[in-house]
């Protein structure tokens, strides 16, 4: 049986700050490149996935049931759908509010903005109103693999959330500003619920206004159990390790959908014609079912376990396909190229002997 991590409020935490690792931060920024944060917020098409995709993600890890699909549709229609916890109706609504509200304002990030998301996220979920974007009035616990006890409410949480502003103000990289106040707002748990909510949202709000492209959370079926067992870590040792690892990974699928997002465009502009083949890779067993229903399958011979799917891309059309948890290319020669596969391993990373020859040839042609 595993025992439970039993701990108290640290005030040395705070007064950390552990950002990313000058490697991972090279990356980072060259993910932040990709991109201008004004063309991504123009882009309405991208922005209202990264908005599906924040909300699912924060709603997944709260531990909520609704599929991308039913969060899409209380979204975009504001409607109930039947049979779901209404409590997970109004968490969906109120982290959509939330998200448009970081997206449309430049927001300070001070205690008035962390009172007024607070608000937000809260609204409709915790029984008494005056509770909305103010400190907690009891003691509360963080349990599930830990038994954390913060701060209670009163002068010191106050004097402590006020240092924890301080201490971001000091802080100059902008991804370690957002890390930051992200793993602080939720340790602190200056509110009855809704803390880690909160503290994404802070996080979102602080990349925005640094103008750099912010984290966005792609879920997958590990999201929640990487993310709350970094978090628990944190409130644990107040190593930032593990979640520091978490956003990063996050960060670099961002720049994979944004990539993605590009060339989902071209392939849409070609779906006339038929000559023209997407070549897609991916470990999602739900896109696998769809690529096997609508391409040609073909393992790929090395050490990778890729497998790729050969695609007539006027069938990407309607089909159910999550482009976020693929990687898709125009065609073979510029998957191999983006792997960086020598010229004569090319011949043998198809099985077919078909795709072998076809690939031989090309390899042969680009020596010319």
């Amino acid at each position: 049986m595993t025992s439970v991590i039993q701990c108290l409020y640290n005030e040395e935490f705070i007064r950390r700050n552990e950002g990313f690792t000058p490697a991972q931060k090279k990356q980072l920024q060259a993910v932040n490149n990709l991109c201008s944060l004004t063309d991504l917020l123009q882009n309405k098409a991208v922005m209202s996935t990264i908005g599906l995709e924040f909300v699912f993600s924060s709603v997944k890890i709260e531990g909520s049931t609704l599929t991308r699909q039913e969060t899409a549709t209380i979204i975009t229609t504001g409607k109930t759908v039947g049979g779901l916890p209404i409590s997970d109706v109004i968490m969906t609504k109120n982290l959509s509010n939330a998200f448009n509200y970081i997206i449309k304002y430049d927001l300070p990030i001070n205690l008035r903005t962390m009172h007024e998301l607070h608000a937000l996220l809260a609204n409709g979920l915790i029984s008494n109103p005056k509770k909305l974007g103010g400190m907690k009035n009891e003691i509360n616990k963080v349990t599930g693999g830990i038994d954390y006890t913060p701060l209670g409410p009163g002068p010191q949480l106050k004097s402590e959330t006020d240092e924890m502003f301080r201490q971001y103000e000091q802080i100059a990289d902008p991804f370690d500003r957002a890390l930051y106040i992200h793993n602080n707002c939720a340790y602190l748990q200056y509110f009855t619920d809704c803390n880690k909510r909160v503290s994404r949202c802070m996080m979102l709000a602080s990349m925005k206004h640094d103008g750099i492209l912010p984290f966005f959370i792609i879920y997958n079926s590990k999201t929640e159990e990487s993310y709350l067992g970094a978090m628990i870590d944190y409130y644990a040792t107040g190593s930032t390790a593990k979640i520091r690892d978490f956003f990063f990974s996050s960060y670099l699928e961002l720049g994979n959908l944004i990539e993605n997002a590009e060339l989902i465009k071209e392939i849409n502009g070609k779906i006339n014609n038929v000559d023209f083949t997407a070549v897609i890779t991916t470990s999602d067993p739900a896109n696998e079912k769809i690529l096997e229903q609508i391409g040609q399958k073909r393992q790929v011979r090395r050490l990778s376990k890729d497998v790729l799917y050969f695609v007539d891309v006027a069938s990407l059309k309607n089909s159910g396909l999550n482009p976020f948890t693929c990687s898709i290319y125009t065609n073979l020669e510029s998957f191999l190229n983006q792997k960086s596969v020598s010229a004569e391993a090319v011949a043998q990373w198809i099985s077919s002997s078909n795709d072998s020859k076809d690939a031989a040839a090309k390899t042969n042609h680009r020596k010319r």
